[in-house]
């Protein structure tokens, strides 16, 4: 029952490929939806899973070695199990072990000796230079809070999922790497190998530090508050 002047808002945050009953036909049934509140930038109202925010006023510019404490290579924190919806990340990250080590832990990996306390595993990982921020799912715009954790964590983020167009929109410049730059997995494994070796280029995607700063979406209200612009 949908009554006559009550709207209605639809909210996900997951990708359409997660959500079965999600999509065109739900929403068009009766016109029973008046907006749509996603993570996607086109959504009446939009609530991304993380921001970046350039600051008033920039930093002192960053001197310090971030290199020089990392003695560890990639991490992968992975949850998802479920490989008839996902994209076939063990597959990449099996590849990807062929030229480098990754240590992967979760409930799909090594069990996580953090037990996800985020304090802990921000530690843990800061001994790691790299950290795969691989999504469930390649949808438009779907960056989830596994990019935004990563640059908080203070790792450089090699990403799979939407297109590097997607990232460059939302991420803070030269803050991450991007599969999809590469030809194949090898030559990623090969870069990531360069930038090991060389301090002041892996220092250079660190830089945006001076100037931005991000949020993950439990971290601000913009979106409950455009809601309720709206609502009222």
């Amino acid at each position: 029952y949908h009554p006559e002047n009550q709207w209605w808002l639809a909210m996900n945050l997951e990708p359409p490929t997660k959500m079965d009953f999600w999509g065109n036909e739900l929403l068009a049934v009766d016109n029973r939806f008046n907006l749509v509140m996603t993570n996607r930038q086109d959504s009446n109202i939009s609530f991304p899973y993380g921001r970046c925010v350039q600051l008033k006023k920039p930093l002192p510019s960053l001197q310090e070695n971030i290199a020089v404490d990392k003695n560890k290579l990639v991490i992968w924190y992975v949850s998802d199990c479920n490989t008839r919806r996902t994209i076939p990340r063990s597959t990449f990250v099996n590849e990807l072990t062929k030229y480098i080590p990754v240590d992967a832990y979760g409930r799909c990996a090594n069990p996580d000796p953090c037990k996800r306390k985020e304090n802990c595993v921000k530690e843990y990982v800061s001994h790691y230079k790299f950290e795969l921020a691989l999504e469930n799912s390649l949808c438009n715009e779907y960056i989830t809070e596994k990019f935004w954790k990563t640059l908080q964590r203070g790792t450089l983020p090699s990403v799979l999922g939407p297109k590097i167009e997607d990232y460059n929109r939302v991420a803070p410049p030269n803050s991450f790497i991007h599969v999809d730059n590469f030809t194949s997995v090898e030559k990623l494994a090969n870069y990531m190998k360069f930038l090991d070796s060389d301090d002041d280029a892996y220092n250079s995607y660190f830089k945006w530090r001076e100037t931005y700063k991000v949020h993950q979406f439990k971290e601000f209200n913009e979106s409950i508050c455009k809601l309720c612009e709206v609502a009222h």
